[in-house]
């Protein structure tokens, strides 16, 4: 991929590579608590309400709160409210799911990391 377009091919390249990888969400951007709430409905519309899935959007909710509270890079959204900017991938492998997060913090460059279920 070009890293400075994205065209349709790109595109189809994109959602190759996360298909393969059993990418289950990915979600780049602004996270708000509003925005939490909408995912963990979708989740459970789409994955169901077991324990494995409970488990898992539980982990997601930890990590996206620390990118809205911690993450360096900021958003000010139109009602005026600051919030954080950063990537989630939740994926499935085997019999767990594994998410991954990617901020920008106070401290440090840049955090990446990794929970596995």
């Amino acid at each position: 991929m070009n890293p400075t377009r994205f065209g349709i091919q790109d595109i189809f390249e994109f959602y190759q590579r996360i298909s393969n990888a059993r990418v289950l969400m990915t979600f780049k951007g602004a996270f708000s608590q509003e925005l939490l709430v909408q995912i963990g409905e979708l989740v459970k519309l789409q994955q169901g309400n077991n324990s494995k899935v409970q488990k898992m959007f539980s982990v997601f909710v930890e990590m996206a709160q620390n990118i809205l509270y911690y993450s360096a890079e900021k958003e000010i959204r139109n009602d005026g409210k600051e919030v954080g900017v950063g990537m989630i991938i939740i994926r499935e492998n085997e019999k767990k799911f594994r998410h991954y997060i990617r901020q920008r913090n106070r401290k440090r460059k840049s955090r990446r990391n990794s929970k596995l279920l």
